[in-house]
């Protein structure tokens, strides 16, 4: 009798046992569904991703992913592997791609952060083998090469790619995406990168209807891994990251990329990213602010600006057009003013257009915007051909004029 009773207690505590941890691992899950509805839910707000292709070890791609959902339109870019820097997870200086090699995507998601300066909560993850398989299973990618290609690789087979727009299948996507040709810079690389994720998210969202269909998407889940804040994320989450993606305008999407200087360390050539790294966090401050504009998420024109220093501060001409140019516009000059003494900020409108000036005012938080009809003596907008001229003055700290200011008057005044 005491054995039957002992018995039942044990099964009774272990029921219990398995309704707590049944109870506890379906909070979990609600609650990181929850945060991701909360993410998503806002639509008025910019959506952040990491999206990481891998090859083994190796990260053969690692691109930011911007997106503003009310208009569709987004931002691109890459993050090279050898950028150096000190990393916190790795205690010394290196590659980035060493930080994922040694410690993984969540350390190395941690590492973009602090390099970008921007909180990255999803990361959407690809190994090469799922990825090329995802591309037959698509049907191919549709990719535009501008010249032939037609090199040795090191096993003497070859890589031979017509000119022109191609459909690659998976195992020539894998071809595309490691030939190198001697002498190709790393801008070619990065396009070749980029362009193809591009033609991927293109042809996913062409193939939705099938692949993101709710009966059929536990089919094709598991080429993907999703992340929020480190943690995984289940399939219904990851459902939702990747169909917010599939809306993204890929016709309209701006693409980028860390800029800087090379160095040798310990015998590693490292890209070391300009001005202590603030270059990438302006650039990515300047277009998410072009996201968030309506007048630029309507323009199809690029603009040409034409900056001019008007303080004593040597080189702010040419880093504020590099900031520009870097934000998608057009540079036709960067030169001193005609003097130095400056006090505010001032962008002049050549074309009578005063909405995208306030647009171009928005990017350095400048709203002293006056009309073309200054003598061209002055120093104010010289080329006909420049459509806005920026005269930077000492309220300009080298990302936005700080003065607030808000009257009408010549500046220079």
């Amino acid at each position: 009798m005491n054995y039957s009773s002992g018995k039942k207690n044990v099964i009774f505590l272990l029921v219990i046992l398995f309704l707590i941890i049944g109870a506890t691992v379906f909070f979990f899950f609600s609650i990181r569904t929850d945060a991701v509805n909360d993410i998503l839910k806002n639509k008025d707000s910019i959506v952040s991703v990491l999206w990481l292709l891998n090859d083994g070890d190796d990260i053969l791609a690692s691109e930011i992913l911007v997106m503003y959902p009310p208009t569709k339109k987004s931002a691109m870019f890459d993050i090279p592997g050898n950028t150096g820097g000190i990393y916190r997870s790795l205690g010394r200086v290196d590659r980035l791609d060493q930080v994922y090699k040694e410690k993984g995507v969540i350390s190395f998601a941690k590492e973009v952060e602090g390099i970008t300066g921007r909180e990255l909560p999803f990361v959407v993850e690809v190994s090469l083998e799922d990825f090329s398989a995802l591309t037959d299973i698509l049907g191919g990618l549709k990719i535009f090469i501008s010249d032939p290609v037609f090199t040795k690789a090191e096993d003497d087979s070859y890589f031979l790619f017509p000119s022109g727009g191609v459909t690659l299948d998976g195992d020539k996507i894998n071809s595309y995406l490691h030939y190198s040709v001697a002498g190709e810079s790393e801008t070619f690389v990065k396009d070749r990168r980029q362009n193809t994720l591009i033609a991927f998210l293109s042809a996913l969202r062409e193939n939705s209807s099938i692949i993101f269909d709710e009966d059929n998407f536990s089919l094709y889940s598991g080429y993907f891994k999703g992340y929020l804040n480190g943690e995984k994320l289940d399939e219904e989450s990851l459902h939702k990251v990747l169909s917010l993606l599939l809306n993204m305008d890929s016709d309209r999407i701006t693409t980028n990329s860390i800029t800087g200087t090379l160095n040798t360390v310990d015998g590693k050539k490292l890209l070391f990213p300009e001005d202590n790294g603030m270059q990438i966090k302006k650039v990515l401050n300047l277009t998410v602010t072009s996201l968030l504009s309506e007048e630029m998420s309507s323009q199809s024109r690029v603009y040409v600006l034409e900056i001019l220093n008007g303080t004593d501060r040597t080189g702010l001409a040419s880093r504020t057009a590099r900031l520009f140019r870097d934000a998608g516009y057009e540079i036709l000059r960067y030169e001193n003013a005609d003097r130095d003494d400056y006090q505010y900020t001032t962008i002049v409108s050549h074309i009578g257009n005063f909405k995208s000036a306030e647009t171009i005012g928005s990017f350095i938080r400048c709203r002293n915007i006056v009309e073309d009809e200054i003598d061209s003596s002055a120093g104010l907008g010289t080329s006909a051909t420049a459509d806005f001229t920026i005269i930077l003055g000492d309220d300009f700290n080298g990302t936005y004029a700080t003065s607030g200011y808000s009257g009408n008057k010549n500046e220079g005044e």
